[in-house]
């Protein structure tokens, strides 16, 4: 996280306290003084942009011409992501690095350029696919480079400027999970289905267990990600009815509040800084995005299944390829209904062939395919093997 900002002293007539003030790229304003505790504010309407990250810092350059007594030149400190949650030490760190004239001098311009980079500002593809991310669960990600920035960054960005973002592609090609190697544990998930309701969106009234008669007011994803300020994940978004999307329209406008009518309390809720919307769907399925809500996705990125890493990921080749030839079926005849083995689905299939053979484990993967389309993957199978048939269970 980058720091902009000055340190000065302030006197007490024994000895000298070092205080600090600076603005970060997440919009947050840092003060200490007089060795108290460090105040942190941000303005609720504050969202990425580099005027908005110019007058920021700007803001920082007028505070420390007015003061005599400071002890160097602004400056941008680079902090370790591991201490962004950590406001005091970030700004021990800072008093720390400024007065041994670590970091860099700074200007507005340069600041809010380092703030919203340019994809020419970014490290090169070979470095950014060495930049693996850790995901909750401990598994590794590795970022995709969207117009050469790493996802994950372009995702961040997306979220402090409020802008909403669709991930569209096929089953298994990391739509969920780039957004949860961006927000970590921050991120809240709404997940869809066919028959869900306004209640799975918003909350609702729900006994209490073990009191009989007891009924409680539980907020929804919804709800909880506007008032916690956190970005929100509608996963598999294409399932959720046309009249259930009308609820998102006023979360993802400019006013970001949604009424909830019959919510005890405040029934209009508005959005904390760190709330934005992002959309995960497979094209050609469910009801689709309606047109008020596409209207309001500032970025929609199609993510392809990579079946590259299904190699690297020790996939047998022959199931590769027969995986890559239906997707370059489906990306030349526009067919989103007919099934390409997901990324899932070979990993799957590679933990079968371990154990019971590649044979075995393409009658696994036949199975999985569509009963209308089986005869059809078998016959584009034979090119590469024995033409494979459903597993099915049979009289010796």
């Amino acid at each position: 996280m980058l720091l902009y900002g000055f340190v000065y002293e302030v006197s007490d007539g024994a000895f000298d306290e070092l205080s600090m003030m600076a603005v970060t790229e997440t919009g947050h304003t840092l003060t200490r003084e007089e060795g108290r505790d460090t105040r942190v504010e941000r303005s609720p309407r504050w969202k990425l942009s580099r005027d908005g990250q110019r007058d920021l810092a700007a803001f920082i350059d007028t505070c420390h011409q007015a003061r005599a007594n400071t002890t160097g030149s602004t400056r941008m400190i680079d902090i370790s992501p591991e201490l962004a949650a950590d406001w005091d030490r970030c700004a021990d760190v800072f008093i720390e690095k400024a007065t041994s004239e670590a970091g860099m001098r700074g200007t507005p311009e340069e600041f809010s350029r380092r703030c919203v980079p340019t994809p020419r500002s970014v490290p090169a593809i070979a470095d950014v696919t060495e930049l693996s991310v850790a995901l909750p669960d401990g598994r590794q990600y590795l970022p995709r480079l969207i117009n050469g920035m790493a996802d994950v960054e372009v995702l961040k960005a997306a979220n402090r400027a409020h802008i909403a973002v669709a991930l569209v592609g096929p089953p298994g090609s990391g739509k969920s999970t780039a957004p949860l190697a961006a927000f970590g544990e921050e991120l809240v998930v709404l997940d869809c289905y066919e028959g869900m309701v306004r209640e799975d969106v918003v909350g609702a009234l729900l006994p209490v267990p073990g009191q009989v008669g007891d009924f409680e007011w539980i907020d929804g994803p919804l709800v909880q990600a506007m008032l916690q300020g956190r970005p929100l994940l509608i996963d598999e978004a294409a399932w959720m009815p046309p009249g259930v999307q009308a609820l998102l329209h006023s979360a993802m406008d400019e006013a970001r509040t949604v009424t909830v009518v019959d919510r005890p309390g405040e029934t209009v809720v508005r959005a904390a800084t760190g709330f934005s919307v992002l959309t995960s769907h497979n094209p050609g399925q469910g009801f689709g995005l309606s047109d008020p809500v596409l209207d309001r996705i500032g970025l929609i990125v199609s993510v392809p299944a990579d079946l590259d890493l299904a190699t690297d990921l020790g996939v047998p080749p022959v199931l590769v390829n027969l995986a890559k030839e239906r997707h370059h079926w489906v990306e030349n005849t526009g067919d989103h209904t007919l099934w390409v083995p997901s990324l899932r689905e070979l990993l799957s299939a590679a933990a079968t062939e371990s154990v019971f053979g590649i044979e075995f484990a393409a009658s696994a993967l036949t199975a999985k395919c569509p009963p209308e389309q089986r005869e059809q993957f078998s016959e584009q199978a034979s090119r590469f093997m024995r033409a494979p048939t459903a597993l099915t269970a049979v009289a010796p």
